[in-house]
């Protein structure tokens, strides 16, 4: 029975993957910084930070062999704080783990890394550039952690090294920026701008970690799936409300896109509704045979049974009072405009 070790086991992805891992018989333990309300059934759970020097004797105490990282903070703008946790963080765990003799390491990252841009080709393969913006904290952070690990995975040529780029993964409450934005009251939509974009089920991602976890695949895998979706095609599917800007008011008034940048109205890049950011998952597909089993539109309608769920008069006025400043400022530059 292999040991694995979730940092960040009371994040969703971390409690989803917990679950499963025990259930296929891993001893599975679980690192945080906070107690949860509910308590994993199976799980040795130790309360710490990823920062706690001491984490890489408890690593080699218990004969841990495979680490899942997982305690990764969400946020739109770059703080010192999230940069503490995620990225000088990252750097002292996986040090700490390879020190403790762990022989495998898998880390969520994202497909929001590559950005959107036009120089992309059609599907963007993992050898592609970063053109995700640093001015986005989470993007910034998992790019500094990606660059990181290079360095990392050739200074340990032992130790087996897996990095997952996931689209946005809808599902299970998880709160990716695509699902965020979709759950705002009014959706920000350039006008004739339809970019191609990817969603991805909750349950595909954990069964990509667990055979992560599972088997030797070292290196860089995107995850997508199938087929990929315009924007609009995903938001008309979920029968949400739409605003329609121009794109020169974008580009001009700078007063507009600080105010639509707040996290509390655009969890994601403008370019990411601007150009297409679909990605490649040939090499997952031919390297590990793995293919999702859910597709996109299973994604989205599991998503919206997800909205369903959610009070409309208390998620509005809850978006509405973050966001007050927000629509007057767009209320005032269109009346500019």
């Amino acid at each position: 029975m292999s040991t694995l070790l979730i940092t960040g086991v009371h994040s969703t992805l971390g409690r989803g993957v917990a679950r499963q891992a025990a259930a296929l018989g891993y001893r599975v333990i679980g690192v945080d910084r906070k107690f949860a309300l509910q308590a994993l059934t199976g799980i040795e759970f130790v309360q710490t930070d990823v920062n706690n020097p001491l984490i890489g004797q408890l690593m080699k105490a218990e004969g841990v062999e495979v680490l899942f990282h997982s305690a990764f903070r969400w946020r739109v703008r770059p703080t010192p704080e999230t940069f503490e946790n995620n990225v000088v963080g990252t750097t002292k765990l996986l040090e700490a783990a390879a020190a403790a003799g762990v022989q495998k390491i898998v880390f969520p990252s994202s497909t929001l890394v590559y950005g959107a841009h036009p120089a992309h080709p059609y599907l963007i393969p993992e050898d592609a550039p970063f053109r995700g913006p640093s001015t986005y904290g989470y993007i910034r952070d998992l790019r500094d952690i990606e660059i990181f690990l290079r360095g990392f995975r050739q200074q340990h040529p032992e130790m087996t090294i897996t990095v997952l780029r996931f689209a946005n993964i809808l599902g299970h409450g998880y709160r990716s920026p695509l699902a965020r934005y979709l759950t705002l009251p009014l959706l920000p939509v350039i006008q004739n701008a339809d970019p191609l974009l990817q969603v991805l089920h909750f349950d595909d991602a954990v069964q990509a970690i667990l055979q992560a976890v599972a088997a030797d695949h070292h290196g860089v895998y995107n995850v997508a799936g199938s087929p990929p979706l315009t924007l609009l095609t995903m938001i008309q599917r979920l029968g949400r409300r739409v605003i329609p800007l121009p794109e020169s008011l974008i580009h001009t008034d700078q007063n507009l896109v600080t105010a639509l940048a707040r996290p509390a109205f655009l969890p994601m890049p403008w370019d990411c509704l601007r150009y297409s950011w679909a990605v490649s998952i040939r090499k997952i597909r031919e390297t590990w045979g793995f293919m999702p089993t859910r597709a996109a539109g299973d994604a989205l309608d599991d998503f919206a049974h997800s909205l369903e769920s959610i009070s409309p008069s208390r998620a509005l006025t809850h978006s509405l009072n973050a966001g007050r400043r927000t629509f007057r400022a767009m209320v005032a530059s269109l009346r500019k405009a």
